[in-house]
């Protein structure tokens, strides 16, 4: 006897155990065929199910469906604004007997969200406007002139004003509130009427007011200066002050301060060296139609020109951006991935971290440096970012360079880092290419 009004959760849940037991797709269809008879699952459906837990699937219950497609198309809506544009005081029971593949909730909530309309009950209210009305009736007129250009006079037809409000009484039963009379009295039903008989737009007091004053003494044009009384002119002489302007111009100049005064009298170093920036080249080269690396840096090399060194500390730090500095060589010609640390820290994507030791060196770098020329009695000189055109993408920052010699700086926080940068008696690899990449820019 086979088992009768099986789910079909049920009938999977075994389907699954069998397929954890490892019966074939056919031993699994034939243990449902004995267990459920004719009520059971289908060949086709059995086996696909067999498959997917197969291959992994835990749930035995149906997926999750978009649900039945929406009947409500743009086509529908727009027939319904028709229908409303025609006759404002349809009940959404007509409007239902108009589109009866549409739900009334659902009618309602088109009404409502899609197109906009809400119930009004006109109300007697004062004439004079409010300041809130005087501010919204610009965005109103806005709205009606938009309106217009759409729909052109049928627009005028569907317009319903508040100037005119009728109270009447409705005897229809479907426009009737539901609840009992209060009399004569009583108002039923409340609904806004435009006249058909109204006269022109120029018989109307428009709300666009004028301003009283704008009406005094109208027949005066305009008032000319000497009637708003005497002037005494007052004979000022000024001192020269071109030696005064020149001075500040100077000082700027010698400071490099971007402001108004320096555009217009000299151009600032940094501007000019914005051409050299890297990012700056790529995109001059992309708008003459470059494409190719080698391509590029014949035209980077064409655009420096000359060996330039960089004394500035800001001027460098922008030119450094997106070039490979002699202190990064080493690291340059071993880096394996094309978007790592390295390429980062290159481009400027992430910071590089400085710590207690790095910032103890920095500050006892000039410290060093004088030492140093005490005890060799070599004469050196402060230098900043080094350029070549022949190595556009390539520069250096040694610490003081000499007529023949290159100074870099290092201060060893304890005697293990002292063994790192001189094992064995010898400058380590990395701090050799250094050295060498320093000395070529050099």
């Amino acid at each position: 006897m086979s088992i009768q009004s099986p789910a079909k959760c049920e009938i999977r849940s075994v389907i699954r155990y069998l397929v954890w037991k490892g019966k074939t797709p056919v031993e699994v269809y034939n243990e449902v065929k004995t267990a459920y008879g004719d009520k059971g699952m289908n060949r086709t459906s059995v086996f696909k199910w067999c498959r997917e837990f197969k291959n992994g699937r835990t749930s035995v219950h149906d997926d999750q469906r978009s649900g039945r497609p929406s009947i409500l198309t743009d086509d529908i809506v727009e027939k319904i604004e028709n229908a409303l544009r025609d006759d404002r005081r349809l009940t959404v029971d007509e409007l239902s007997a108009m589109f009866p593949q549409i739900s009334r909730s659902l009618l309602h909530e088109t009404i409502t969200e899609t197109l906009g309309y809400r119930k009004l009950s006109a109300r007697w209210v004062p004439k004079q406007l409010t300041d809130q009305h005087k501010l919204n009736r610009v965005e109103a007129g806005q709205e009606f002139l938009r309106r217009y250009k759409l729909h052109g006079d049928e627009f005028l037809r569907s317009i319903v004003t508040g100037d005119e409000t009728w109270v009447e009484k409705s005897f229809q039963p479907t426009r009737r509130s539901s609840r009992e009379s209060y009399g004569d009295q009583a108002i039923d039903y409340v609904c806004l009427k435009r006249k058909e008989s109204l006269g022109t737009c120029t018989e109307l007091e428009c709300y666009w007011r004028r301003s009283s004053l704008a009406s005094v003494d109208t027949t005066k044009k305009y008032i000319e200066l000497k009637e708003l009384g005497k002037i005494n002119v007052v004979d000022v002489h000024l001192p020269d002050n071109s030696s005064f302007l020149k001075a500040v111009v100077d000082k700027a100049k010698e400071k490099q301060l971007d402001s108004q005064l320096s555009k217009h009298n000299f151009i600032l170093e940094s501007e000019i060296y914005k051409s050299l920036l890297i990012h700056q080249l790529l995109l001059n080269f992309c708008e003459k139609g470059g494409f190719f690396v080698d391509d590029f840096l014949e035209y980077a090399s064409k655009e420096m020109l000359k060996d330039l060194i960089f004394s500035d500390t800001l001027i460098w730090y922008s030119i450094r951006y997106d070039r490979v500095t002699a202190s990064r060589l080493y690291e340059a010609a071993h880096c394996k991935t094309f978007n790592g640390t390295f390429v980062q820290q290159i481009i400027g994507a992430s910071q590089i971290f400085e710590s207690q030791a790095m910032q103890r060196g920095k500050k006892l770098e000039k410290e060093v440096l004088i030492e140093i020329g005490k005890i060799t009695r070599l004469l050196f000189k402060d230098c900043g970012l080094v350029l070549l055109p022949s190595f556009p993408v390539l520069g250096a920052l040694p610490n003081a360079i000499g007529d023949d010699i290159i100074v870099e700086v290092k201060c060893p926080s304890s005697t293990k880092t002292f063994d790192n940068f001189l094992p064995n008696g010898k400058i380590n690899e990395k701090k050799c290419i250094h050295v060498q990449g320093d000395y070529v820019e050099k």
